[in-house]
């Protein structure tokens, strides 16, 4: 009788951690999902604006005034593999090993998102090619 109770208890323990896991599983989609919408709306506002026509420190005032607007962390263009925009001190350590695992060679098709575990907090990062533009915006926030 021992062994019925043990048993009935393992099966019922066993449920019941596997209905939290697919729940919490289930909300973890839900939320990616919500972040590459949000993503997504905010880069395609963003790259509606024609920079190509304006200098570099105009540029990088405009990026800042969206990096507000947007509510991110940092917003930079990446052209011919030169950053325009500007770093916080703070974030250039993080931002020197996120970019190198971006797959940049992806973002012609798509756009890359990912969370990204640094010390004691996660940070929602992205980075998406802009068609018909020389530019790709990468973006963050926590």
């Amino acid at each position: 009788s021992v062994k019925f109770v043990q048993t009935s208890v393992d099966y019922w323990f066993r449920n019941q951690i596997d209905s939290s896991l697919k729940t919490a599983l289930e909300l973890g989609k839900i939320n990616y999902n919500y972040i590459q919408d949000d993503f997504k709306q905010k880069i395609l506002s963003i790259s509606k604006i024609d920079l190509s026509r304006y200098s570099k420190d105009k540029i990088i005032e405009i990026l800042k005034k969206q990096q507000k607007k947007q509510h991110l962390n940092f917003l930079l263009i990446i052209e011919k593999n030169k950053e325009i925009g500007l770093i916080d001190p703070k974030w250039k350590t993080i931002w020197n090993d996120v970019k190198q695992k971006i797959q940049w060679s992806n973002l012609k098709d798509n756009f890359w998102i990912n969370i990204y575990s640094y010390g004691d907090m996660d940070y929602v990062i992205g980075a998406v090619y802009c068609k018909n533009r020389p530019y790709k915006f990468f973006y963050w926030r926590n």
